[in-house]
């Protein structure tokens, strides 16, 4: 197989390959401080002279370069790399190891790119096809300069997987191959790249709402008509969260409620930004349960949390809740952005919330 399917050194200064295929290469390189652009040159197996590279520009500000209209027959390919501020090249000489192109056939058997989703709480779903009936090597990268493709788990029987704890501000990729067990096949290429996700968390703003900081809070969702706990922070990481405060016995909230749901449905098949939670004004459990199974979206728990918090209490205290329904419209950062939603339109506020995001 050829040097491309491996995983490139990740040393100081080296450039590493993000990905191939059958004419281009697409490599990068750490950040040097100080620099204002960089200059790139390459060579190939058809130069005769030692150090004879090839100036493709030096006015690059990217860390990141895709080389294209590569032949094969002229490979394998070295990249090189120097930065520059205002007046002079600064830093060492970085160096790509000998890179080659994909053929054909590599190129033909490899899968295609993966995709990548942010989901819950510093959390990214990464999904692709089942072509083989191996198992899978999944690979993930930061996508910053000079960032290396890392194995994140060898041997996948599934077609998806979470990759939890990305705590970095950096945008994330995935690539994925079979495991094949034929001697004779050698490895699979792994797949392009898949789109560049951010990993989502929840605000400081919005946590702090919560008794704890929302430390360990839990949130009840629905799985199929079975009651079961959410982290909060997996529930309203990124998210535009509206705040529902109603109870069973108030008429206007009975009139509301049916209204609300049919709008959050709607908005759900084109959107995933927007949560509503429930926060409960009935006088027991009983009523709550009742009035909660006609609700699609989330739910503050009746009774107090583990902590001794009553949650409920806490929120309808904060907000000052002196009246039912009441539909507060948080942005992602916690911050308020329609104190009471009930009877107003639903589109320009979350309009108005998101571009606070």
């Amino acid at each position: 197989m050829s040097s491309s399917t491996t995983t490139q050194d990740n040393s100081k200064h080296a450039i590493v390959l993000i990905d191939s295929d059958t004419t281009s290469l697409t490599i990068s390189w750490p950040e040097v401080p100080r620099a204002r652009r960089y200059a790139l040159e390459y060579t190939d197996a058809t130069t005769n002279e030692t150090d004879a590279y090839t100036v493709l520009s030096d006015k690059l500000t990217s860390t990141q370069a895709r080389k294209r209209n590569l032949d094969p027959k002229n490979g394998p390919f070295t990249f090189r790399v120097r930065a520059r501020d205002e007046v002079d090249f600064i830093g060492e000489m970085m160096t790509s190891d000998e890179l080659n192109l994909l053929s054909e056939d590599e190129a033909n058997s490899r899968m295609e790119a993966p995709l990548a989703t942010a989901v819950g709480n510093c959390c990214a779903h990464v999904q692709w096809k089942k072509v083989h009936d191996n198992t899978f090597e999944l690979q993930m990268r930061e996508v910053q300069g000079g960032a290396a493709w890392q194995t994140i788990a060898a041997s996948l029987k599934n077609t998806e997987a979470r990759k939890r704890n990305l705590t970095s501000s950096a945008l994330y990729q995935f690539r994925v191959r079979p495991n094949t067990t034929d001697s004779s096949d050698g490895n699979i290429p792994f797949s392009p790249p898949s789109n560049q996700v951010q990993a989502l968390s929840i605000s400081p703003g919005l946590a702090r709402l919560f008794p704890r900081g929302g430390d360990g809070a839990m949130l009840l969702t629905k799985n199929n008509t079975a009651m079961t706990s959410m982290k909060l922070a997996d529930a309203l990481a990124g998210k535009v969260t509206m705040l529902y405060f109603s109870a069973h016995w108030c008429g206007p909230c009975r009139q509301f409620t049916p209204q609300l749901a049919n709008y959050y449905n709607a908005l759900k098949k084109s959107s995933n930004n927007v949560e509503v939670v429930f926060v409960s004004l009935d006088h027991d459990e009983s009523s709550f349960n009742s009035y909660y199974k006609s609700m699609p979206w989330l739910a503050v728990p009746f009774d107090e949390d583990d902590h001794g918090n009553n949650v409920r209490e806490d929120l309808q205290g904060r907000f000052s809740v002196n009246g039912i329904p009441r539909l507060v419209v948080l942005n992602a950062q916690g911050s308020v952005v329609e104190e009471n939603a009930v009877g107003k339109d639903l589109n320009s506020i979350l309009i108005r919330a998101n571009s606070a995001i």
